[in-house]
């Protein structure tokens, strides 16, 4: 599959080809959602557009022409400094409303998924739901706490999601993100659940290996994977037992929690921060060392449990 580069929406042209055929691409959608963030009136666009065919150009010219509505009116409010604090004190626009009633039904929405879903998992700074009634969808849903300001946003952790959407290298891949929402309330990532368990519940819990799970075959797929994800300059940097994933059905891996994940050129190095004097202030696991890092504990656990 041919290498691309990460989106820069800096750039993107958001308007659509020039061409006689005036085509449009996810990426185009994409990089207008991006300067949505927060507002829930995107929400839905991002979702419609996760469940479109890339070839159905007619889907997509609409939800193009949706996504620039939306953008030009979130302008047009900005320019009047609107808000919806303000909004609450002042006549509010029909835009406005809308965009609290999508609010308040997104809040609906995981007030439901935390009573009645099913509790996935739990990192340092999300808990992870499936809703019953769509037991395909998951919900990332961010706890208050200070270690929440030092990782990804959702919004940074889906243009990951996105980015790897189409990557799958002999099996292995990712979840696709349906939608995000950032709010004063709750921060929520909404996307694909994986088919799978974590390798951290089989190696340190209860679970068992699929029947079919080949420990060199596995570990050789999830290193490949990682190579092509580098080469899109993609560094996950948080490659724990905890974040890979084995499905079920085929025993191939799954990289999943892209939280702390960067964007980095080739002469950058993504496991590095420096503090303002340019010193090395947190250094995070390289990737291909976490590999070989975890293949040696799962070696251990199966020559524990044969």
């Amino acid at each position: 599959m041919e290498n691309r580069q990460p989106i820069n929406r800096a750039n993107e042209n958001i308007f659509g080809s020039e061409g006689k055929d005036n085509k449009v691409s996810y990426a185009q959608i994409e990089a207008i959602i991006a300067q949505l963030e927060g507002v829930p009136s995107a929400l839905k666009l991002l979702d419609t557009l996760g469940d479109t065919d890339p070839a159905d150009q007619q889907t997509l010219q609409k939800l193009h022409a949706r996504a620039l509505e939306i953008l030009k009116k979130r302008q047009e409010i900005k320019e009047k400094k609107f808000s919806l604090r303000e909004a609450q004190d002042t006549k509010e626009t029909k835009f406005t409303q809308l965009e609290k009633a999508s609010l308040e039904r997104l809040k609906e929405i995981i007030g439901n998924v935390k009573k009645e879903g099913k509790f996935l998992g739990q990192g340092a700074t999300g808990i992870v739901y499936v809703d019953t009634k769509e037991p395909k969808r998951c919900y990332k849903i961010i706890k208050e706490n200070d270690q929440y300001a030092q990782v990804n946003s959702v919004g940074r952790e889906t243009e990951f999601l996105s980015a790897l959407a189409d990557l799958e290298v002999d099996g292995v891949r990712t979840p696709k993100p349906h939608y995000w929402a950032m709010h004063e309330q709750y921060h929520v990532l909404v996307m694909e659940r994986f088919p799978g368990i974590s390798l951290d519940k089989i190696v340190y819990g209860s679970e068992k290996f699929p029947p079919n799970f080949d420990i060199d075959t596995y570990f050789k797929k999830l290193d490949a994977y990682i190579d092509a994800m580098h080469a899109r300059g993609i560094h996950h940097r948080d490659l724990n037992l905890q974040n890979i994933m084995v499905d079920l059905q085929t025993g191939d891996p799954g990289v999943i929690d892209f939280g702390k994940s960067c964007f980095a050129l080739t002469s950058d190095d993504p496991y590095l921060t420096l503090d303002q004097e340019k010193k090395i202030s947190y250094k995070y696991p390289d990737d291909k060392e976490k590999v070989v890092e975890n293949k040696k504990k799962v070696k251990e656990y199966l020559d524990l449990n044969p």
